[in-house]
């Protein structure tokens, strides 16, 4: 589906619904969005699902993994060079 200019995505959805109801006979009762949509949860009885933020958790880990790497690596240059 073509849109002149460049629409908002939450602008567009309705439209895209509109368009895979027309195609298919049937209106979509679930439609997957990314994070960058912010619009209604709901349209016209299709249930929007937005994935959640991710936690911030998930970052610290990582990093710890990170962090837990380089030290091992340190480690393994110091035991080279002596």
């Amino acid at each position: 589906m073509a849109f002149e200019d460049n629409p908002y995505d939450g602008h567009t959805l309705e439209e895209h619904l509109i368009q895979t109801e027309y195609l298919t006979d049937k209106r979509p009762k679930t439609g997957i969005v990314d994070r960058g949509y912010k619009g209604k949860k709901n349209i016209e009885g299709t249930e929007i699902i937005l994935p959640s933020a991710p936690k911030k958790k998930a970052h610290h880990i990582k990093n710890k993994k990170q962090e837990a790497s380089l030290e091992q690596e340190r480690e393994l240059n110091q035991l080279l060079v002596t």
